[in-house]
């Protein structure tokens, strides 16, 4: 038998290694019992759940309190007080839904379905005889969990589908959320369209004319420069959080007025060759690039879409939280 800690730690470790599921430091797990809240720590790696201490303990009442005076700062509540962690930034989330285990991650096929414009009655089709909700874009933390209040008045469902973010499930155990995790992503999966190849040879050229850029792995990254609808989708805003957070909000465009990428490029795009990275990248950066073109290798051509405002992407990137979320994958 697992204690309640080792099991969170457990499918924790399962939807973290998966990166359909969760890129870099996104996405987040929980457990409540006996008045307290245990929930992943901001910047922490859902993957590294079976090697580490990943999760910050906070007093549920005071986590309530605490948002209901509006404040997302949660430092008053954490219990284990000497450890050098934030909590979640989404621990309001968290209690807000009253399961005793609760799993939030960004699969791609969802993310995909959030953000079409008939998103919700492509979801409704596909989730048939599951408690879920539909909620509203709004920034992570605070604002997130209000809107969850807007959107719930009162329900207790067990999934949420967070348009332009992710999903949220919650269960009585940890198998449980689990086992639902894995139906509702497996009933919203999409095929992705077939790879438009890299010219490799040609990104060779050019990466090794620009110091300490690079080709980045795999061949999905790269239709965000060879396929034509993703090229298109990716010139204009972000779809979801984390996509603004570790890539910025505009991608650099090679032979777009430059052939030199400005300082503090993290990457890319040759259009109809592929994707390279610079020295400023890190895995975070191409995980969540990988992530994007699976994304949009998921939106039917010239399919309406939903993509973050200037003003939603602004108060992203100068976000103190935010910061210090990417602070911690400057690796």
């Amino acid at each position: 038998m697992r204690s309640n800690l080792e099991a969170l730690a457990w499918i924790s470790e399962v939807v973290g290694k998966d990166p359909y599921l969760v890129q870099a430091s996104g996405g987040n797990t929980s457990f409540k019992e006996a008045g307290y809240i245990t929930v992943k720590a901001s910047g922490k790696l859902l993957c590294d759940a079976g090697k580490e201490n990943i999760f910050m303990r906070l007093d549920l009442k005071a986590v309530h309190a605490l948002v209901s005076s509006e404040s997302e700062d949660l430092g008053a509540a954490v219990v284990e007080t000497k450890q050098n962690k934030r909590a979640s930034i989404e621990t309001s989330m968290h209690a807000i839904m009253r399961h005793p285990y609760v799993i939030h991650t960004h699969p791609v096929d969802v993310i995909a379905r959030s953000i079409q414009v008939e998103g919700r009655a492509l979801v409704n089709e596909n989730l048939k005889g599951i408690s879920w909700k539909w909620v509203e874009y709004a920034r992570p933390g605070l604002p997130l969990s209000k809107q969850i209040g807007l959107e719930l008045k009162g329900d207790t469902p067990d999934v949420l589908i967070l348009c332009n973010h992710g999903l949220v499930v919650g269960g009585g155990t940890a198998e449980e959320a689990l086992k639902l995790h894995s139906e509702v992503v497996e009933r919203l999966r999409l095929s992705p369209r077939e790879i438009v190849q890299a010219d490799l040879t040609q990104l060779k050229k050019i990466v090794d004319n620009i110091p300490g850029s690079y080709i980045p792995q795999g061949e999905r990254i790269h239709t965000l420069g060879t396929d034509k609808w993703s090229l298109t989708l990716l010139n204009k805003n972000p779809p979801y959080p984390d996509h603004v957070v570790f890539c910025g909000t505009r991608p650099w465009i090679y032979g777009d007025n430059s052939y030199w990428p400005p300082e503090g490029t993290l990457y890319g795009i040759v259009p109809k060759v592929g994707v390279f990275l610079t020295g400023d990248a890190n895995k975070a950066t191409e995980e969540m690039l990988t992530a994007l073109a699976e994304v949009y290798s998921r939106i039917p051509l010239d399919s309406e879409v939903r993509l973050l405002s200037d003003s939603q992407c602004n108060e992203l990137v100068l976000w103190d939280a935010e910061k210090y979320r990417r602070k911690l994958m400057e690796f």
